[in-house]
C-alpha cells in the first residue's frame, strides 16, 4: 500500500450539477478556488498561492449536446514534498445523466497543499476526457528595506488630492483664504501634500 503524506488526504468531496442550459462555451474544465451561482469560475487559475489550496474547485461543462453517463475526476501528485510522486489523492464520479455541468470540490483535512506539481485528470464514460496541470507556489513577501520603497518621499515630491467636507446645519465655518462653499453648503477643494510635515494650503478647483 502507498503511504500518503498526511496532508494530502482528502476529508471530503462535494458535487453539484444543473440541468441542461445554454452553453456560451465549448466543453471545459477549470480550477479555481469556488463557484459562483451560475457555476462560473471564482479566481480561475492553474497555479496556486501556497496556503489558499484547503479547498480546490474544478467546474466542468459539457459542450452543447454532449452527454454522458458519468465523469471520474482523479486528482494525483505529481511532485509536492515528502509525497510519493504521481500518487492518486483522490478519485471521485461524479453523475451527468441530463446535466450539462458539475463542480467538484476537493476539501483538505490536515491543511493546505503543499508547494509542488499536481495534475486532474477527468474521464467520461471510461474514455479520457480532459487533462489539466496545475501547481502550487509559494508565496514571496515583499521585501522593504526603506519607506520610499512603498511611497515616493523624495525632496519635491508632490501629492495632490480631493479635499471634501460637510458642515452641520447652521455652521458657519473660517475657510482658507480663496476658498467658498458650494451652493449646498459643502467646501470642496484640491489639496497638495509635499512630503510627510510639508503641506500646502487648499487650492479652489474641482472635487
Amino acid at each position: 500500500m502507498k503511504r500518503r503524506d498526511a496532508c494530502l488526504v482528502v476529508a471530503v468531496v462535494a458535487i453539484a450539477c444543473l440541468a441542461p442550459g445554454v452553453q456560451d462555451a465549448a466543453a471545459d474544465v477549470q480550477l479555481c478556488l469556488a463557484q459562483a451561482a451560475d457555476y462560473s469560475a471564482v479566481y480561475p487559475t492553474t497555479t496556486f498561492p501556497a496556503g489558499s489550496t484547503e479547498e480546490v474547485a474544478a467546474v466542468v461543462r459539457l459542450s452543447p449536446g454532449e452527454s454522458h453517463r458519468s465523469l471520474v475526476a482523479t486528482w494525483t501528485v505529481v511532485e509536492a514534498g515528502n509525497a510519493t510522486r504521481n500518487q492518486v489523492i483522490n478519485t471521485v464520479t461524479v453523475p451527468m445523466q441530463g446535466k450539462d455541468r458539475a463542480v467538484v470540490h476537493m476539501r483538505m483535512k490536515a491543511g493546505p497543499l503543499p508547494p509542488g506539481k499536481y495534475r486532474l485528470d477527468v474521464t467520461a464514460d471510461g474514455k479520457p476526457w480532459r487533462s489539466l496541470d496545475f501547481a502550487v507556489a509559494p508565496v514571496e513577501a515583499p521585501v522593504v528595506r526603506a519607506p520610499d520603497a512603498m511611497l515616493p518621499l523624495q525632496s519635491g515630491t508632490v501629492w495632490r488630492y480631493a479635499f471634501v467636507q460637510q458642515f452641520a446645519p447652521g455652521v458657519r465655518p473660517t475657510l482658507p483664504p480663496g476658498t467658498k462653499l458650494d451652493s449646498d453648503g459643502t467646501l470642496r477643494a484640491t489639496e497638495d501634500g509635499r512630503r510627510p510635515g510639508r503641506h500646502g494650503r487648499a487650492h479652489p478647483g474641482p472635487a
